[in-house]
């Protein structure tokens, strides 16, 4: 769903800072456990979608009782520490309260009522063969109207609106506590780019009221699959005895707590001393460093900018990656602010979610794509590019890029070989191309990949020239590129290359290993290859890197770590128990 979980494309997807660099016990012990149980458990588990699909949310404040009505969120204490709500945060921070007001996040999820709805209810709908929606205005509020042969049309409330730009999903609330989300949204894009319509997400497939696909199934309940990341602090509240949920949360959408924690000692504080008063070290949960426009400085004459002072803390891929990237959740409850992998396994390279050179297939939400990154590699983080309170972008078109990229040698015809000014002179034409989800929705890849037409065509990755140039064959591409770049273009290598032998694919198991074993690969492509490499190996070609697997297991980054559980569990149960045990100890 949007900016959720994402399942209205998804089509049978299957479905962790530190002493030493290792994942926590709490997650690999875990699964230790998994591992060492019976395979007759794990194919109980692959035909069960919900432990790998559904995100276990958390959290203990408001109710959308199962059996109770209308939800009434209130607010409830972790610990010594309680959420306050956004409203007492702008107090003291009207400057980010302002610019937070209408953001995505601040959109995420409303009461349906005339200021959040953005759909036409006046009759209009989506009409289908097998069953028709119209949308219509009564006097207590918005009405879906759902008609289908051989029986009564259905009425449903709208309880909440679900996003805003550039789709605008709707929930209505179902028997044992349910809220789900419609098929049919209202595409909030101009009516020049097509918008202002109702449209169906999943296009022109029939999905029968037996697939989890279904928008009464699991892929569309609100509770499981979108809420932890369209609210702040959620607690699913499922009961498995009786089927119902009794979801609570702390705010109804991304509040300020959603990303600084439960904020009642940090408001507590600022009532007894004021608010210009220095900050105390443990007052907020999760506290980040400022950005300022001098963050990053590029000295004269050289390509890019380096950060001017060394960061003293990286926590904002912790914040930011639990909904913004595709993972399942491994604890009920996760602390905001935590390390990312002590609580969540993201998805690696899987074949079915990203081309073979890493580049976005299906939807994953960023992370994986950015950690993949040069740009993360050399210390670019979130809040370089995006505002964190309105989520806009610092600076417009190639300026977002210039502020660190000499312009000189970027955004010139020498560098990208187009007429100043075109769309195909813009930086994020050929490095960020997007893809588009849930019919209307573009959202570009920040792997930033470098146009390469002859290996991306080999490997059967999308090429970002075919966009403007879809007529012309991969060796026009290449000889075009080579024509403004010169005799001297220096050749751009990717650690995609070792899946290639010469300009042919590799087929060979082996494929994967050495980019799993060369250092200089980021740790999560070094981890996703390890995955791999154990989907394409046997148990005996595996084993016969055993020297290589402990020295990996020993000294690898935590996220590798983690993959290798994928690699061990491939050999014999003595070996499985050692090294498993090096893991956890």
């Amino acid at each position: 769903m949007q900016g959720g979980r994402g399942w209205a494309n998804v089509r049978r997807v299957p479905p962790r800072r530190l002493p030493r660099p290792r994942p926590s016990r709490l997650v690999v012990g875990g699964l230790f456990a998994i591992v060492l149980a019976c395979d007759a458990a794990e194919d109980r588990a692959a035909s069960d979608p919900t432990p790998s699909t559904a995100p276990a949310t958390v959290g203990e404040t408001s109710a959308a009782g199962a059996e109770a009505g209308p939800a009434k969120p209130v607010t409830a204490p972790t610990d010594e520490r309680r959420f306050v709500g956004s409203a007492a945060c702008a107090r003291c921070h009207p400057a980010e309260a302002e610019r937070f007001r209408g953001s995505h996040h601040d959109r995420a999820m409303e009461v349906a009522s005339p200021a959040s709805v953005l759909g036409r209810f006046d009759g209009s709908g989506v009409e289908g063969s097998d069953e028709s929606w119209r949308f219509v205005r009564e006097a207590d509020g918005f009405v879906a109207v759902l008609e289908r042969a051989g029986r009564d049309a259905e009425r449903m409330p709208i309880a909440y609106t679900f996003g805003v730009a550039p789709l605008q999903q709707l929930l209505v609330e179902r028997e044992r506590g349910r809220f789900q989300a419609l098929p049919i949204a209202w595409d909030a894009r101009p009516e020049d780019e097509g918008g202002q319509r109702w449209f169906d997400l999943q296009g022109d497939e029939t999905i029968g009221g037996d697939d989890p696909l279904h928008w009464e199934g699991l892929a569309y309940n609100w509770n499981s699959q979108c809420a932890a990341c369209h609210s702040t602090r959620l607690d699913k509240g499922y009961d498995p005895a009786r089927d119902v949920f009794a979801s609570t949360w702390a705010e109804i959408d991304v509040g300020c707590e959603a990303c600084h924690g439960p904020g009642s000692v940090h408001a507590a504080r600022r009532a007894r001393v004021g608010a210009d008063a220095p900050v105390e070290a443990d007052e907020l949960v999760v506290a980040f460093e400022p950005w300022t426009p001098d963050t990053w400085q590029r000295s004269e004459g050289a390509p890019v900018a380096s950060r001017r002072r060394p960061r003293r803390h990286d926590a904002q891929l912790d914040v930011c990656a639990p909904c913004h990237a595709r993972r399942a959740q491994l604890v009920d409850v996760v602390s905001i602010g935590s390390p990312f992998l002590d609580a969540h396994r993201p998805a690696f390279l899987e074949p079915d979610l990203y081309f073979a050179d890493g580049q976005i297939r299906d939807e994953v939400y960023v992370w994986g794509s950015f950690v993949q990154s040069r740009m993360f590699g050399a210390g670019v983080r979130c809040h370089d590019c995006h505002d964190p309170h309105s989520l806009r972008l610092r600076r417009e078109g190639n300026a977002l890029c210039t502020g660190c990229h000499d312009p000189g040698r970027y955004d010139d015809a020498a560098h990208h070989g187009h007429a100043a000014a075109s769309s195909g002179a813009a930086c994020v034409a050929c490095h960020m191309p997007d893809r588009v989800y849930m019919e209307v929705d573009a959202r570009r890849d920040h792997a930033f990949p470098v146009p390469r037409p002859e290996r991306q065509a080999a490997l059967g990755s999308p090429i970002a020239c075919d966009r403007c140039h879809g007529d012309r064959d991969v060796r026009w591409a290449e000889d075009a590129i080579a024509g403004w770049r010169g005799p001297d273009r220096v050749p751009v290598t990717h650690w995609s290359d070792g899946l290639l032998d010469g300009t042919q694919p590799r087929r060979d198991p082996e494929r994967w290993l050495g980019i799993a074993l060369d250092d200089a690969v980021p740790p999560f492509v070094r981890a996703s290859a390890w995955a791999r490499h154990a989907a394409a190996s046997d148990p005996v070609a595996i084993a016969a890197g055993l020297e290589a697997i402990e020295a990996r297991v020993r000294e690898g980054s935590p996220i590798e770590r983690l993959a290798l559980v994928d690699v061990v569990r491939r050999l014999e149960p003595s070996l499985r128990v050692s090294l498993l045990r090096q893991l956890v100890g």
